[in-house]
């Protein structure tokens, strides 16, 4: 993976376990969760969340609570904003074409190519939220289990890499992603949990960084 994703994807995606049931591996986990994708998320195209972050950094034996608002839209926009203090405040935008990281304590923009292999690094973030069937194409599923109106299932990357285990809670009855954890090989976690999901069309200037003239800027790649 692109040195500049994982740093990125370190920070948005890095929880306490999500329940699960006995194991059922292969064809007819898959199968089970491209039935559930397509009849939640088919026609899906764009979602506007709350979340909160929970991260654990192994190295510090510490867990960081982190919140804000996040807006996903096909086939791979996003934009996280980041609340709290002036140091937490922050926010990722990517348009599809270029990442931009606002950090309002520095009064800095930075400005990131995806002209390689990034974008494909970036897309997971999207489809994690709105189509997770996609990641089938690397991941195996690991186990499935449906309780009350809540689904979930684990994912194993078919390639070893940083991440071991991509957990995901899926709301039935309000269609939406409820929780996303991943655990990475080295220890790390994330876990991010979202509430009151809308599924207006989302405006593609959302995912536009403004700058008022004063911010600084700076451009990687």
């Amino acid at each position: 993976m692109n040195i500049t994703a994982r740093a990125f994807l370190s920070v948005l995606l890095l929880s306490a376990p999500l329940a699960f049931g006995q194991l059922r591996p292969g064809l007819k986990a898959q199968t089970t969760i491209e039935t559930k994708q397509e009849n939640l998320f088919g026609s899906m195209d764009h979602l506007s969340v709350g979340f909160s972050q929970t991260v654990f950094r192994k190295l510090r034996n510490k867990t960081f609570e982190r919140s804000g608002q996040a807006f996903f839209s096909k086939p791979a926009k996003f934009r996280w904003v980041f609340e709290g203090t002036e140091a937490d405040e922050e926010e990722y935008l990517f348009n599809g074409e270029t990442l931009a990281h606002f950090q309002k304590k520095e009064n800095l923009v930075t400005y990131y190519s995806t002209k390689t292999g990034l974008v494909n690094d970036l897309q997971e973030i999207v489809d994690l939220v709105l189509d997770s069937k996609k990641l089938l194409v690397r991941y195996d599923p690991k186990d499935v289990i449906t309780e009350k109106n809540n689904s979930s299932f684990k994912l194993v990357p078919k390639i070893k890499n940083e991440i071991r285990e991509i957990a995901v809670k899926i709301s039935e009855e309000r269609k939406y992603i409820k929780e996303v954890k991943i655990d990475y090989a080295d220890g790390n976690y994330s876990l991010f949990r979202f509430r009151n999901p809308r599924l207006n069309e989302i405006d593609a200037k959302t995912y536009e960084f403004t700058n008022p003239g004063s911010v600084k800027i700076k451009k990687i790649g």
